[in-house]
């Protein structure tokens, strides 16, 4: 590895969100190569090799990356991430007939979705230092009744407006979201 690529990689919010890629790859792979995989041997198996895989990938990853310091840029990204996801959303309106466009929102779109987790539990550490187990709870039920309101209301809308609407009304809560985010880092930074 060169050194300009172990630069990169020591940087907090870019190693954070090269890590939590492979979140998303994971979402996307897993399931497809899970089910391949327990074609040739026993599903049990299939669980057997891939914690195996685990245990051995945690133990190099422990030894191989570099210790990242906290740092303050998950502030600049609080407010950045939501509104490239918003430019994203936007964008697949325009992108719809474009079976590349859409392949290049998909791909911006996921890159900075998968770092919002991050940015979440960082934002939340900084404000509940001494209650992360909590915190983290917080972002657990928070994302998953964001997931379960915007399906329904987003399934409602879809079949009483259309699509381009949903994509509009998204990409404004999406807007929103982020001057929150900053209007609240502004006011933590003064406290």
């Amino acid at each position: 590895m060169n050194t300009s690529a172990i630069k990169v990689l020591r940087r907090p919010v870019e190693s954070a969100m090269f890590t939590s890629a492979g979140v998303s790859l994971a979402t996307v792979a897993g399931v497809p190569l899970g089910v391949m995989l327990s074609e040739l041997v026993d599903w049990r198996m299939v669980f057997a090799i891939a914690g195996a895989l685990m245990v051995v990938l945690a133990v190099v990853l422990r030894f191989a990356l570099p210790s990242v310091p906290a740092d303050r840029t998950f502030a600049f990204f609080a407010v950045f991430a939501p509104l490239v996801i918003a430019v994203s959303v936007m964008s697949m309106i325009l992108f719809s007939g474009s079976i590349v466009g859409v392949g290049i929102v998909v791909l911006v779109w996921g890159f900075f979705f998968s770092s919002w987790l991050i940015v979440a539990n960082t934002w939340v550490g900084h404000r509940m230092p001494d209650r992360l187990e909590a915190g983290g709870s917080l972002v657990v039920v928070g994302f998953q009744g964001a997931i379960t309101l915007a399906a329904g209301i987003g399934g409602l809308l879809v079949d009483t407006l259309n699509v381009e609407l949903v994509y509009v009304i998204g990409s404004i809560a999406l807007l929103a979201g982020a001057v929150l985010f900053g209007a609240s880092n502004r006011v933590s930074s003064r406290a």
